[in-house]
């Protein structure tokens, strides 16, 4: 009687301590299919940043143009956003660089790229990039901007430009373009 008193105890305590231990799940390895990416838009940037999304040049709508002010005097038309990994202009060699071009005086916009404006660019995966440097020069009757980067620009999905008069920019100082 002992022997099966002895075996319905153990029998009792495994029943328990399987069915006790049947319900928990320790998962110790990141499931990062289920992740949810960042959707990366120009829209959720603009609000993240308090930026206004800047308007492009469109010759075929010449009427729609829209000058934005500089604090440096003067104002400016965009024309183009474009990235480049090797862009030669001249006798100039520029690696890793957007030519931000637009419509101003060369002296104006050289003036606003020194003393008031700040760029950063935003990647695919919404990651900012602020480690830039710019040059500005002639480009026909429209003056570039290059901003240059040591790192390669190849996923930039959106330039950020800062320092303008928000009071004259629709409220304001941060303008949000798309990389072509």
């Amino acid at each position: 009687m002992k022997g099966k008193s002895l075996m319905l105890v153990l029998l009792v305590s495994l029943v328990l301590l399987t069915g006790c231990s049947a319900g928990e799940t320790t998962t110790t390895e990141k499931d990062s299919s289920k992740e949810a990416k960042k959707v990366v838009t120009i829209d959720t940037i603009a609000t993240e940043k308090n930026a206004i999304v800047g308007k492009v040049f469109d010759s075929s709508k010449p009427s729609e143009a829209i000058s934005y002010t500089m604090p440096s005097g003067g104002g400016f038309t965009v024309m183009s956003v474009t990235r480049y990994d090797d862009l030669k202009i001249g006798e100039n060699n520029f690696k890793n660089c957007i030519d931000f071009q637009v419509y101003a005086a060369v002296e104006n916009t050289k003036s606003f790229a020194s003393k008031d404006a700040y760029f950063s660019v935003i990647d695919s995966e919404g990651g900012e990039i602020t480690n830039l440097s710019t040059k500005v020069g002639a480009n026909g009757e429209n003056a570039s901007i290059i901003i240059e980067s040591e790192e390669p620009l190849t996923t930039a999905k959106y330039l950020i430009v800062g320092g303008l008069e928000a009071d004259k920019n629709e409220g304001s100082s941060k303008l949000i373009f798309e990389v072509k």
